[in-house]
């Protein structure tokens, strides 16, 4: 393996010294550093001006000057180093106040019904649907407060159904932990009074859950108590009703 060797040399020309530190005591300060300000101008001047004469010339002669000239530039604070690129970036993100969970009564008053509100967050419904990470379903219910709405929780509820009935057993009882996740985060909002905001909540419960060994065993004794209850709806056919179901069954084709 070659030996790497640095030439240090350069650097033997800095002068990082304080104008007020190597100030005499008994000369006036501002003075002292004005004229040591003006030295070092007056040496980086003529450092220049004679690095472009060499340029000019551009003979053999010439380059070997300026080479040896570039090891004997004086080197200061303000010319150690210079900016290649520089750009500012102001974010476009604002982080915006989410609105409270809205209630059953709010959701039967505002003249949209189930379908509506699935048709309408079809793919953020989807997606939560989906989540298996308990962090990563906190930060998307974080960033998505749309879900915490009565109808999004009767819309996992009909995915939870629709999966079990797909014989997708693993995905229906996930579906089922968030559906009862959204219920929980709904129901700590309607005990805390005139809620302005709703990401608090998703925090205080999933802090619960995540601190809590107790309480996170007791969400998955939750999730498998309320999937049997979906088996039970379905195999009474409570699900019987394409409003209710969230679609019909495909027409058999003759």
């Amino acid at each position: 393996m070659s030996n790497l060797s640095f030439d240090y040399s350069k650097w033997d020309n800095i002068d990082l010294s304080d104008d007020e530190a190597d100030s005499h005591p008994n000369l006036d300060t501002g003075l002292n550093i004005k004229v040591k300000r003006a030295q070092r101008e007056r040496k980086m001047e003529e450092y220049e001006q004679q690095r472009k004469q060499l340029l000019e010339d551009g003979s053999p002669e010439a380059m070997k000057k300026l080479e040896k000239l570039e090891r004997s530039k004086p080197l200061y604070g303000e010319n150690l180093c210079h900016v290649v690129d520089e750009k500012t970036i102001i974010s476009d993100k604002k982080i915006e106040k989410a609105p409270p969970p809205v209630t059953k009564d709010e959701a039967d008053s505002s003249g949209e019904d189930t379908l509506d509100y699935m048709e309408n967050n079809e793919e953020v419904l989807g997606q939560y649907a989906e989540i298996t990470d308990l962090d990563e379903l906190e930060q998307f219910l974080y960033d998505h407060p749309v879900l915490l709405h009565e109808y999004g929780c009767m819309a996992i509820l009909i995915f939870a159904k629709r999966l079990e009935c797909a014989h997708e057993r693993e995905a229906s009882l996930n579906c089922c932990r968030n559906y009862l996740v959204l219920r929980n985060i709904m129901d700590l909002a309607g005990e805390v009074h005139q809620l302005k905001e709703s990401r608090p909540m998703v925090q205080m419960f999933f802090k619960q859950v995540k601190e809590n060994a107790e309480r996170k065993k007791k969400l998955e004794e939750e999730t498998m108590n309320f999937h049997k209850q979906i088996l039970d709806l379905i195999e009474k056919d409570a699900f019987n009703q394409p409003e209710v179901a969230g679609a019909a069954e495909p027409p058999k084709k003759n």
